[in-house]
């Protein structure tokens, strides 16, 4: 793994040491998370899933390869790597932010939410699955952060994977359970991005 890291110069430059640790934090939390919400509700299960979680590991190692040969490696200037990395900062504030705002509610799970209201307030005002939308830029901007076109693609592709059958699930749940609230809401407020999707 060190081996990986030393990979190239692109590797050492202090914005891509700080996006490495912006992502190890984001582990960290999420796993300190994990233990303290334990698993009651439905998990998606769906074929796709376990191979994007494959393809995604592959993209992670491909784009550290990708540096180190230059395959599909461009050159990012450093303010464009800085704003890189704020985009990951924002992404981390974007999926804390919705994990404490739904409080109690928050699992990671499929299960139906503590309570009766549909959150619709704080980030949900935005999108729906604003915590899913912080993973999606924490997951695939490292591959652009050092450079690496196609590890990005792929980063991106595998992480979409999986967030779109998780939000179909989750969707699924919410209106089973709310109903014509859930779908005022949907009707209102986008998925994942706003105006788009």
């Amino acid at each position: 793994m060190l081996g990986l890291l030393m990979a190239g110069d692109r590797l050492l430059e202090p914005v891509t040491i700080s996006v490495i640790v912006v992502l190890f934090a984001w582990a960290a939390i999420e796993f300190l998370l994990g233990r303290t919400r334990p698993v009651e509700g439905i998990v998606p299960s769906h074929r796709l899933i376990g191979l994007s979680r494959a393809g995604w590991v592959f993209s992670v190692i491909y784009s550290w390869l990708d540096v180190r040969h230059g395959w599909t490696h461009v050159d990012i200037t450093p303010s464009v790597a800085a704003a890189m990395l704020l985009l990951c900062l924002a992404a981390l504030i974007l999926r804390f932010w919705a994990i404490m705002h739904l409080g109690p509610s928050f699992t990671y799970d499929v299960k139906r939410p503590q309570g009766n209201a549909l959150v619709q307030t704080g980030p949900y005002r935005l999108v729906r699955h604003p915590g899913y939308l912080g993973i999606v830029f924490l997951a695939t901007v490292p591959g652009l952060a050092v450079g690496s076109l196609a590890g990005f693609a792929g980063l991106l592709a595998t992480t979409l994977v999986q967030t779109i059958i998780r939000i179909n699930a989750e969707d699924r749940m919410l209106e089973e359970n709310f109903g014509e609230a859930f779908r005022e809401y949907a009707r209102k407020t986008r998925r994942l991005l706003p105006y788009l999707y």
